[in-house]
């Protein structure tokens, strides 16, 4: 890689599902060393490493005697890898490794000691995959004479607002931090290997963005770059028409809004993680989502809204929700029952997904585990005029994204159509929250004919255009 200005910078972000071994990372470098820009590489760590430090962590609680074994088990999985990575520099490598598994080892012994596992500690714990990876793949690189060097997220100065396992990122001084690191190394010709999934709160204390939060991370860097581009690679060639799993007809997207790819990640399409969009939205740094086992692939460029006619874009859906209903007189006339409901349930941390009211009940669709929960708490809290709850449950959220999809004269209309020809009831209906998507509820046992059908009829290569 050749020396260059900040403003031609591009991010990489490898994910856990390309990194499952040591003849991976080598992959990975051989896709960076041909590269001419300037490059900052975001890494997840091994695939499947954060879920060992979990289930390591309730282990310890029990007694410092399973902190040895999983020391060793991580040790012996990342060495292996970097003698399969970089077989010239596994000395070097080693050295590189020992020191972040002693503090790693000092952290579980101080949970075996003390018993107790805190959201502050949890967070730091689960950052040592990222650590780990980070380090091999920057001796990776080095392999193939890259000037590559490991930097963790939390000594970048990736500053977060302190929330312990879904922080957000403080941009402005993220930006300064991320600048003043990042922007010598890449004149200078380096490579630097970031760790992704977390930052540090203002005390300097490790905080996490969630699972799958290196997308995140990446795009919070480019973001403080002002990159050329955000690269996130995968193990699939972008995002689909919908769930090739569900509908084997279903092809590829080229192209797509930021919004229009949030809302598919919220449903659950395992492509891009949801917040990903949120550090660019306000910009014009596009994200690619390349396919690092197809690297020839266009993969899904990701971007601003277009200078094109309204399109339908992608079918999504998630299973397992149910239906909390409030019945009342006057419910919709009261003033402050909405508030009172979703106080309620927020306080206990229970999303709602989607709702409909009419003048005597609210609909709100929660996740199925969260149901009797959310229905209790409601009846608990005596709300005015709320005088029977109940739950239902075995419900799908269906979700059609398209760019203007929100106010475009007939879609709807036309949807359900196609819905109600396929013999299929709709429960619950969210038309114009969103501009990108529409959004309804059914059955569990109807999703596969609801999909089918409004797939063949909007999706397909020679599907009719969307009604004017």
């Amino acid at each position: 890689m050749s020396p260059g200005t900040p403003e031609t910078a591009r991010v990489l972000k490898f994910g856990g599902s390309s990194l499952r071994q040591g003849s991976d990372f080598a992959h990975v470098a051989g896709l960076v060393e041909d590269r001419e820009e300037p490059l900052v590489i975001v890494v997840s760590a091994l695939n499947g490493f954060t879920d060992e430090i979990l289930d390591a962590l309730e282990d310890v609680q029990e007694g410092q005697d399973h902190v040895e074994g999983f020391i060793e088990h991580a040790r012996e999985r990342h060495e292996v890898a970097l003698a399969e990575a970089a077989p010239d520099l596994v000395e070097e490598g080693t050295a590189a490794l020992d020191p972040v598994l002693e503090e790693f080892q000092r952290l579980l012994y101080g949970i075996a000691y003390t018993e107790e596992l805190t959201p502050r500690t949890r967070d730091f714990a689960v950052s040592f995959g990222e650590r780990l990876a980070a380090r091999l793949l920057s001796f990776a690189l080095q392999q193939r004479g890259e000037d590559a060097h490991a930097i963790d997220a939390d000594e970048l100065g990736i500053v977060t607002d302190g929330t312990y396992g879904l922080a957000t990122a403080w941009m402005g001084p993220t930006r300064h931090n991320v600048r003043d690191e990042l922007v010598p190394r890449l004149q200078a010709g380096q490579i630097p290997v970031v760790t992704g999934y977390f930052g540090r709160d203002e005390e300097g204390h490790v905080t996490t963005f969630g699972r799958g939060g290196s997308d995140y991370s990446g795009a919070v860097i480019a973001h403080a770059l002002n990159a050329d581009a955000l690269e996130v690679w995968k193990d699939v060639d972008g995002f689909l028409t919908a769930d090739p799993e569900r509908i084997s007809q279903a092809r590829p997207i080229e192209e797509m809004t930021y919004d229009e790819a949030a809302e598919l990640a919220y449903l659950g399409v395992r492509v891009l993680h949801p917040r990903t969009v949120e550090p660019l939205d306000e910009s014009t740094i596009p994200i690619l989502v390349k396919n690092t086992l197809n690297p020839e692939a266009p993969g899904t460029r990701i971007g601003p809204p277009m200078d094109e006619p309204e399109h339908l874009r992608a079918i999504g859906a998630r299973e397992g929700f149910a239906i909390v209903r409030m019945q009342g007189s006057g419910m919709a006339y009261t003033p402050g029952v909405g508030r009172d409901v979703f106080a309620t349930l927020g306080d206990a941390d229970i999303n709602v997904v989607n709702m409909a009211a009419s003048q005597a009940s609210f609909a709100l669709l929660v996740d199925g585990d969260d149901a009797e929960q959310a229905a209790q708490l409601i009846r608990e809290a005596e709300i005015p005029t709320v005088e029977n709850v109940t739950v239902n449950r075995g419900f799908s959220l269906v979700c059609f994204v398209g760019q203007d999809i929100g106010s475009h004269h007939g879609v709807a209309g036309r949807v359900f159509t196609v819905v109600g020809e396929a013999g299929v009831n709709v429960n619950m209906i969210s038309v114009g929250s969103s501009n990108v998507a529409l959004s309804f509820v059914v059955d569990d046992e109807d999703l596969e004919t609801t999909l089918s059908a409004l797939h063949n009829e909007f999706l397909i290569e020679d599907a009719p255009e969307v009604p004017s």
